[in-house]
């Protein structure tokens, strides 16, 4: 990743790659506090996902299979197995690629 010293960048899961969002760090605060996300993540989130979140405690994520960046779990994302997992295992998974 060559991206400009301060702009964010997040690890897409359709293709398994880090992107720039083309934006800094208070520009992408700003847009997070103005409500961005909703449009942002809209597709990889499954009815109910605000309950099965907010129950995560700060050092859980959630572990999805089939992954999201699957035919399948794009097809149907509310059929896809969830569960809370510990944070460390998430990043570990990743650093495994």
């Amino acid at each position: 990743m060559d991206g400009a010293p301060g702009e964010v960048c997040y690890f897409a899961p359709g293709t398994l790659q880090w992107e720039e969002l083309g934006i800094g760090h208070s520009a992408w605060l700003s847009w997070i506090a103005s409500g961005g996300t909703a449009a942002f993540y809209a597709g990889v989130r499954w009815p109910g996902w605000e309950q099965e979140v907010g129950s995560l405690a700060l050092d859980q994520g959630m572990s999805f299979y089939p992954f999201l960046w699957s035919t399948q779990a794009r097809d149907d994302l509310a059929s896809t197995s969830r569960r809370a997992v510990p944070i460390e295992e998430l990043f570990a998974l990743q650093a495994e690629r």
